[in-house]
């Protein structure tokens, strides 16, 4: 191809380019290059001039040509030049017939179009061809072409750049010549950047290349010929601020150094990049900040003029001031990480006393403020300035400034924020680090007393002490320090032990930098003994630091093994549980594999040979195997030599040679990890346990023996047969006296069981046949009480276990897979209902854990079914085959079912003994009706299950009580709290489907709930809240209140149909606050009322809902019909609110009404049974302090949350109002109208600055009833007292009235 060019360019010039425009693939381009740069010699400067005369010609035809285009313009057939830019005429071929259709102007449009379109393309490909020639024309090695000549090339291609902005090839090859044109200063540079310089900068902001950067930076002086005052610029100017947001600028050198340039070429440029680089800071990532501060060093280093200054006052005395004053430390970080361009520098002449004359007017000042964050953000600057000096300062200042800086030092080591000790101590230790020989020695010892002496054992904050432990680290990396440390170590010891874990996870590092150090040991700072004991108890992040710590000397790898295990049975004998923690954590810290098999071959020699081994170190031994086992059971190797160690008369021992609960689970986990060939003994100890129910019941350690246990049968494939044995143990409840109709259904259980058949079991010996030896024995001998009791607990103890089993994610698997969940969930159902029926004499804790294993297993099984169904549907869309549906199809429950089933047996809960405990109130199952609740006496509309608990309360209120009531009650509350739990997650997982079921549950609720003011009432008189009984009760109070105030939200949320049941339960829950504050404590209120914040505007929609302003078709606002006083007091009735009136009296007891009590103290119940002495205003806010956040709360909601809920609300207690009115309790009426009046609308509160809060027609023709009843009272009154409060009360109303009339 060489040859091709080399004749057409021996031919003539224009057939030479020609031929350029024709061959333009990477080979043919190659050829190109060589023939071009091989012209310096052989033509002759005549033939060189002719072609750049021909590129000049062609090329400048070629943009006449493209410009025609782009203007919709086409070429004339009868020009002269190249044919490429002639018209070329149509083929001469035989016409069709053409339609009418076809010669319409929008086709012709469209073919002209398209005809453009295909001259474009070839025009520009030979625009490719002449630019690419040039650019080897200037490149030319020898430089045998004339700039000269060309210059006008260029200079063309480069004024119509703009038009290329579609050809990317074509563009930068003609921003290449430009740019390689001013690199080399040819003539006439100036006039090639104007196109280039902005297309260049475009490519790098677009692109991101490295090298388009470097590019950029290489050309930066060409941006000073730029009149940055034009506005004709103004688009470079923004590419050149996007520089600074720019990630390929930012990380690059280049890109960096081009940023510092722009700093000096216009004042105003350097205003909008200081912006750029404030708006920033606050977000941006370490790197970038670290590149702004690089930046602005390198601009400050080299600006001048009007910049300089703006940099120094505007930007970097900016930036100061913004770290010493910045409200949070996330920003005031980001600005020290800028300014640590310059501190970096300090070094530098002049950035020293630039830094000390911007910062020494302010730190010093800030160091000594009230605002404790501004002197931690001062403290930081100074730490990293220190020593701030001015270097043309004499000595004597200079050493005056020194004290100073230390003296404000000591003095934030005790300062009163803890944040600030904090910082203080790390900012000492770094200094000390740094500037070890510069600081006096009694300096150093001064600050590192108190800060060991006082700062370590800082009991007001825990950060202190843990930078304590991190300075002594940061400062160990200076060798001078180590003699100092050597005695004032030791004084950190006791923080190993300290209560927070960070702490001690600092002191564990601390340490291990003191292992790597030899002038120190750290068994002298800290005792061996406390090290071993931590490792022993303490969490994983100590505990594995500790290991690592203690491998080289109980384990090191540079010794032969059987020393490494003669080490490590010294530790055994030392700390046993020490040395299996150790174990736990071996592998993970690098100790190999193979050396600890060898060590697991040792421990068992050791625990199998006739040694006086005790108790402990039987256990720790056995636990440092299991512990090694597990580590080691993923490698496979040591797995299958593991297997070899273990053998049945291994396990035989050491199941004989151990009594502790500990040491069996070990035992068990061992087996289920590395299984032997023989493990009957195993299994018959695991039988054994499964069956003693009072190892469950009365031993609590052994509780992770069982949870072995059934890892071990699972992974043995006995979990069928151990199903079978617990289902049993559960239907052992038939035969409690009394229980025939639950004994008929057992036998139908069992018929339809038999007619099963049973996969052979791979469990080596039956669970059943043991089954039936158990069950013979001790039974004989019982009966009545004692049998049922006994037959009770053992259903209770195999419930914990099936509890247990659904608590892992293996065992719960296999358990929903099982052919024996039918029969499982029926024994537990039948657990479930015995309790109901008996639980008042069976008082044990662990009574709820069949309520909670039988929920858990009817929640679980709905999941799966519907994940199933989910699943089957998604397999019927692609035709593909049914998922595993091993889950118990034939479970004839259902949550809609099994819920349903327990809240009618929940009726049998809420029995209220007697205080002799001699005669029960009979209650009857809970029904599924709506209820609702009296105030001030006044009897329900519809008789349930709540007024049953309220008579009977009142018949046993006045009796003596005896000391087990009160944990009769906890045991209530416990089973109810776990209900009404299991409902709230139901609900919550959408499994309750059925709004009847819905409705009980929220009815269980309000009756539970009920039922704890009813006892926290009942025992107020007699002041028992004492131990741990009642403690427990007011634990499951405000646990019960989230699962309420959540089973509420779940049910409004879903259906509009249980708008009165939900309102039953807000004002249940609502009242709970208030009676707990004046019943219990200021305490207990607060616990509850804390619980039910996230969940108050929730209560607040479903009170409203009592009012029909929500849960109707029509609200308030369109109500036509006008309601009169007497049917608004009847509704005040009906109204569970108790809770408003709280509110009302405490509002009413803190407000200034001394004209009506100084002279006339109240009588009777006035003011709503508030105190009516002269109480100060401050012991009433201790004395009801969570009713009024509770107030705060409710007012705050109402006022910005919808207007409906306000005016439903505002109802409610005209309602009350009326009641109260017309039983002559003034007091209330006057509580609730200013509570109303000046609380909820702001109706004469002088802090409210304006009234927004309207009220509809209907509220407004409340308010003139009530004020028209309350004038008439007034007329009809004697009581001077009386009438007082009401004229207040009716001037807050003419108030309200009077605001909405104007």
């Amino acid at each position: 191809m060489e040859d091709n060019f080399r004749k057409a360019l021996q031919s003539s010039p224009e057939e030479f380019l020609d031929l350029v425009e024709k061959h333009q693939s990477r080979s043919e381009k190659s050829c190109l290059k060589t023939l071009v740069w091989s012209l310096n010699n052989k033509p002759s400067s005549n033939s060189i001039s002719k072609l750049c005369d021909a590129l000049s010609l062609y090329t400048a035809r070629a943009i006449f040509a493209f410009e025609n285009l782009s203007n919709g313009y086409g070429q004339e057939d009868g020009d002269e030049g190249n044919e490429i830019f002639k018209t070329p005429s149509p083929q001469k071929k035989r016409r069709r017939r053409i339609t009418r259709s076809q010669r319409s102007p929008i086709h012709e449009a469209v073919r002209t179009e398209l005809e453009n379109d295909r001259r474009r393309a070839k025009i520009l490909n030979s625009l490719r061809g002449y630019s690419y020639l040039a650019q080897l024309c200037i490149m030319h090695p020898q430089k045998a072409f004339s700039p000269a000549d060309l210059f006008s090339t260029v200079h063309t291609l480069h004024d119509k750049l703009v038009l290329f902005e579609g050809d990317c090839v074509l563009q930068d090859c003609i921003t290449a010549i430009c740019e390689q044109w001013w690199r080399d200063s040819l003539p006439g540079k100036e006039s090639l950047i104007a196109q280039s310089l902005p297309c260049l900068l475009a490519k790098s902001l677009s692109v991101g290349r490295k090298i388009d950067v470097h590019r950029v930076y290489l050309m930066r002086e060409a941006f000073t010929f730029f009149d940055f005052m034009d506005d004709s610029i103004d688009d470079l100017k923004h590419m050149l601020v996007r520089c600074a947001l720019t990630p390929s600028y930012l990380r690059t050198e280049d890109g960096r150094r081009f940023l510092a340039f722009l700093f000096g070429l216009n004042a105003q440029l350097v205003k909008e990049l200081i912006t750029i680089f404030r708006s920033q800071i606050p977000f941006g990532r370490n790197s970038v900040l670290e590149a702004y501060g690089e930046i602005l060093y390198k601009a400050w280093r080299f600006a001048k003029g009007s910049s300089l200054g703006e940099i120094e006052n505007n930007c970097i005395q900016g930036l100061v001031e913004g770290a010493i004053y910045a409200s949070s430390k996330t920003l005031a970080s980001s600005i020290r990480k800028v300014l640590g361009g310059f501190i970096s520098q300090r070094t530098q002449d002049g950035v020293e006393a630039f830094l000390y004359r911007l910062q020494e007017p302010v730190l010093f000042r800030a160091l000594q403020v009230a605002n404790s964050n501004v002197r931690r953000n001062a403290l930081l600057l100074l730490v990293d300035m220190f020593p701030l000096e001015d270097p043309v300062a004499s000595k004597e200042e200079k050493e005056s400034l020194l004290e100073k800086q230390f003296v404000l030092l000591e003095k934030l080591l005790v300062d009163d924020c803890p944040d600030v000790r904090s910082v203080a101590v790390e900012g000492a230790c770094r200094i000390l680090r740094l500037f070890w020989e510069v600081v006096p020695s009694t300096i150093t010892v001064k600050i590192l007393s108190k800060v060991m002496d006082e700062m370590a054992h800082d009991t007001a904050s825990s950060a202190v002490r843990c930078a304590v432990v991190d300075g002594m680290i940061y400062l160990l990396d200076n060798p001078q320090s180590h003699e100092l440390l050597k005695v004032l170590l030791p004084k950190l010891a006791p923080l190993l032990d300290d209560p927070v874990l960070p702490v001690r996870t600092a002191v564990a590092d601390l340490l291990l930098t003191l292992k790597d150090i030899r002038a120190l040991q750290f068994h002298k700072v800290v005792n061996l003994d406390s090290i071993l004991c931590s490792l022993a108890t303490d969490q994983c992040l100590v505990a594995q630091r500790l290991t690592r710590l203690l491998i080289p000397s109980y384990f090191p790898s540079k010794v032969p093994v059987s020393e490494a295990c003669n080490r490590f049975i010294t530790l055994v004998k030392r700390s046993p549980l020490a040395a299996a923690r150790f174990c736990e954590y071996a592998v993970s810290e690098g100790v190999p594999p193979k050396s600890l098999t060898e060590l697991v071959k040792v421990l068992i020699s050791l625990f199998m040979a006739p040694t006086d081994l005790d108790t402990k170190e039987k256990e720790g031994i056995l636990l440092a195997i299991r512990n090694l086992c597990s580590s080691l059971a993923s490698n496979q190797s040591c797995k299958i030599a593991l297997c070899e160690l273990f053998s049945c008369d291994n396990f035989n021992c050491m199941l004989s040679s151990t009594s502790s609960p500990s040491a069996y689970t070990a035992i068990l986990k061992i087996a289920s990890i590395i299984p032997p060939r023989d493990i009957s003994v195993v299994v018959k100890h695991c039988i054994n346990l499964i069956m003693d129910h009072s190892a469950v019941l009365q031993n609590k350690t052994k509780q992770e023996e069982f949870r072995a246990a059934h890892k071990l049968i699972l992974a043995w494939g006995g979990f069928d047969d151990l199903l079978e044995t617990l289902s049993k143990l559960l239907h052992n409840v038939s035969n409690i006296a009394g229980s025939g109709s639950i004994a008929s259904e057992i036998n139908r259980s069992k018929q339809d069981r038999s007619r099963k058949s049973h996969r052979k079991s791979k469990w080596p010996i039956k669970m059943s046949m043991k089954w039936n030896t158990m069950k013979g024995r001790g039974q004989s001998h019982k009966s009545g009480k004692d049998h049922n009791e006994e037959s009770l607990t053992i259903a209770i103890a195999a419930a914990w276990q099936v509890e247990n089993l659904l608590a892992e994610e293996d065992t719960r698997k296999a358990l929903l897979a099982s052919s024996k969940l039918e029969h499982l969930s029926s024994g537990l159902k039948l657990t479930v209902q015995m309790i109901f029926r008996l639980h008042s004499d069976f008082l044990d804790c662990m009574v709820v854990s069949p309520l909670r294993a039988y929920m858990a297993l009817i929640m679980h099984v709905a999941v799966r079914r519907s994940s199933l169904k989910d699943a089957r549907y998604s397999c019927s869309k692609t035709k593909n085959k049914d998922p595993d549906t091993s889950v118990a199809s034939s479970a004839k429950f259902g949550i809609d079912e099994g819920l349903q089933e327990l809240l009618s047996w929940a009726g049998e809960l809420f029995i209220i003994h007697h205080v002799n405990n001699t005669s029960k109130v009979a209650t009857p199952p809970l029904q599924g009706k709506r209820k609702h609740i009296h105030v001030q006496g006044q009897k329900s509309r519809r008789r349930g299950f709540s007024e049953e608990i309220s008579n009977a309360t009142d018949e046993g209120t006045n009796e003596k009580t005896d000391t087990s009531e009160a944990g009769r009650i906890a045991l209530v509350t416990r089973i109810a709290a776990t209900i009404l739990k299991s409902i709230a997650d139901s609900n919550a997982l959408s499994l309750v489907t059925q709004v009847p079921v819905k409705a009980r549950c929220l009815e269980f609720a309000s009756t539970f709930i009920q039922y704890l003011k009813q006892q926290i009432e009942k025992w107020s008189n007699a002041q028992k809240f004492t131990g741990n009984d009642w403690k427990y009760v007011f634990i499951c109070m405000k646990s019960s209140s989230t699962y309420a105030a959540k089973l509420l939200y779940l049910c409004l949320k879903s259906s509009s149909e249980l708008a009165t049941e939900a309102s039953i339960v807000a004002n249940n829950l609502l009242d709970l606050v208030t009676l707990s504050e004046s019943v219990v404590g200021s305490k207990c209120a607060v616990s509850v009322l804390a619980a039910l914040k996230p969940w108050m505007p929730d209560l607040l929609i479903a009170v409203s809902s009592s009012a029909n302003a929500l849960c109707s078709d029509e609200s308030l606002d369109t109500v036509k019909s006008k309601q009169g006083f007497d049917e608004l007091a009847e509704d005040g009735k009906q109204f569970s609110a108790s809770w408003i009136v709280s509110l009302a009296n405490v509002e009413c007891s803190s407000v200034n009404a001394t004209n009506f009590r100084k002279s006339h103290p109240p009588e009777g119940h006035a003011m709503g049974g508030a105190s009516n002495n002269n109480d100060d205003s401050q012991t009433k806010d201790k004395l009801y302090h969570a009713t009024l956040d509770f107030m705060e709360t409710i007012i705050k909601l109402l006022q910005k949350g919808d207007a409906r809920i306000l005016h439903a609300i505002v109802k409610i207690i005209l309602s009350l109002a009326a009641l109260f009115l017309k039983q002559k309790a003034y007091g209330e009426v006057f509580g609730l109208l200013h509570f109303t009046c000046v609380k909820l609308l702001g109706i004469g509160n002088v802090q409210e600055k304006g009234h927004d809060i309207l009220l509809n027609e209907c509220l407004l023709e409340y308010f003139e009833e009530a004020n028209i009843h309350i004038e008439k009272e007034i007329e009809s009154l004697g009581d001077q007292n009386g009438e007082e409060m009401l004229r207040v009360a009716k001037g807050l109303v003419e108030n309200v009235l009077s605001s909405h009339r104007v």
